[in-house]
């Protein structure tokens, strides 16, 4: 499965697992209808995608009359469903108070307001916001006294940046330190000298990169190591379209190894566009495109072998038109190298992606699972 930041990869599976937490269920959701897809019965699966469906509708930070009603709409499923486990032998009855609970969400909402004000985690994050954090940041001698301080400069920041937020509308400040649940702690610590994100990134292209890429090859090493065997085709066909004078001709036949080295980069993090419903949610992605390093012996013993990275990403191709479907106009690419076009061949402001296209949506997902199924276009 290929890695992202945000998809946690349960490496021995789901039944080892004893104690489960919030952040656990949450990325086990992420991949559980998946999974059901083509193997389970079809009552199991619409049951499961109800239960999911009313699961992040509850999440929204913000409702409206037609979210509330399709919140309601998907428990109706579930109820109309459940009773296949019971079928099933896998439950004997739903009696349980918990599920009955629930019921009483949409109402809840529109009475107290949104459920993210009711957190069950609240405590626990304060515990850590205030307690562990502050802990962590001292050298755990009269920790005490450190922690009130440290507690104290943390508070004066954010005055300070509440002031700036109403001072400059639209101000993010970026957290520092930020951790992610999703991450098996196998992400690449690479020596990239900061992101490079200008003003002008923020507001139009809306992407970040290494100031310095950390990499250099040529263009036989990136065909061999990135899987891009028609690398210099696509780069001709891609100056061609752009109206773009190459200094250097490019043969796609004969002189590739006449090519400058190119620069490349190991990651790309992208800015998204704010969602109300889910306001408090990262706005920062990243995307991978590093080639497989094999294992190799040192002094300390075998390095075991390092997959490829390469994500997954949804690419906006064409305006969107309602009646050919809700993803019309998206389509899903799979990036295996990010580079800068070197000078001595051309000019270009942005850095490229060599990408492999899967095919376009169909308009109508899959029945029942209500996904989408995906191959490669080739």
């Amino acid at each position: 499965m290929p890695p992202h930041p945000t998809l946690r990869h349960f490496k021995t599976g789901i039944s080892k697992v004893t104690q489960w937490t919030g952040g656990e269920y949450r990325s086990m959701a992420k991949v559980f209808l998946g999974t059901l897809g083509g193997v389970a019965d079809a009552k199991v699966i619409r049951a499961v995608r109800a239960a999911e469906d009313y699961m992040y509708y509850s999440h929204f930070e913000s409702h409206c009359e037609e979210s509330l009603e399709a919140m309601e709409a998907t428990w109706k499923i579930f109820h109309a469903e459940k009773e296949v486990f019971v079928d099933l032998g896998v439950r004997k009855q739903f009696n349980i108070s918990k599920v009955h609970n629930v019921l009483h969400y949409p109402q809840n909402i529109c009475s107290r307001g949104t459920l993210d004000g009711f957190n069950s985690e609240t405590t626990e994050r304060l515990h850590i916001d205030l307690a562990k954090s502050g802990y962590c940041a001292s050298n755990k001698r009269r920790y005490i006294i450190q922690m009130t301080i440290w507690l104290q400069r943390q508070e004066a920041v954010k005055r300070f940046v509440s002031y700036l937020q109403w001072a400059m509308p639209g101000y993010i400040a970026e957290r520092s330190g930020e951790r992610n649940d999703g991450d098996d702690g196998d992400e690449d610590s690479e020596d990239e000298d900061g992101l490079d994100e200008s003003e002008e990134n923020v507001k139009t292209v809306k992407y970040a990169v290494a100031r310095r890429p950390p990499l250099r090859a040529s263009v036989t090493l990136i065909q061999n190591d990135y899987q891009v065997d028609w690398f210099t085709w696509y780069l001709d066909e891609f100056l061609t379209n752009h109206a773009i004078a190459s200094k250097i001709p490019i043969d796609t036949h004969h002189n590739s190894n006449m090519l400058p080295l190119f620069s490349l980069y190991k990651q790309l993090r992208l800015r998204l566009l704010p969602i109300p419903e889910a306001a408090s949610e990262s706005l920062s992605d990243v995307v991978h495109a590093t080639k497989r390093i094999d294992s190799f012996w040192t002094a300390k013993g075998l390095v075991k072998e390092t997959p490829a990275k390469t994500s997954i990403v949804l690419v906006q191709v064409a305006d969107n038109d309602p009646k050919k479907g809700p993803l019309h106009g998206i389509q899903v690419a799979r990036i295996h190298l990010l580079f800068q076009l070197p000078s001595e061949i051309a000019s270009f402001p942005h850095p490229l992606a060599y990408v492999h296209w899967f095919k376009p949506f169909q308009k109508d997902p899959v029945k029942d699972l209500n996904l989408f199924k995906l191959s490669y276009s080739f």
